[in-house]
């Protein structure tokens, strides 16, 4: 990221961080709208949530996620 020009970057997609949250998923069996068990919170997730703010600073550009809807739902509830 550093030999990268800042000038010329404003935002940087993100794909695949559904592939590091599925090992840590279990289904809960608890019918529709619970779709998956969160305890504890995926690695990832905790990991993002603490470091967002310094990831912004740090970097000084937008991050976008590129994600299927099953980690929406596992996202946007667990967020803070």
């Amino acid at each position: 990221m550093a030999a990268m020009p800042k000038d010329q970057i404003d935002v940087l997609l993100i794909t695949g961080i559904e592939k590091s949250l599925t090992g840590d998923l279990k289904p809960s069996g608890q019918g529709a709208g619970e779709y998956y068990a969160r305890n504890p919170l995926p690695p990832i997730l905790g990991h993002l949530n603490l470091e967002w703010k310094r990831f912004r600073d740090d970097f000084g550009i937008c991050f976008v996620f590129l994600v299927p809807l099953f980690c929406l739902e596992i996202l946007c509830p667990t967020s803070t």
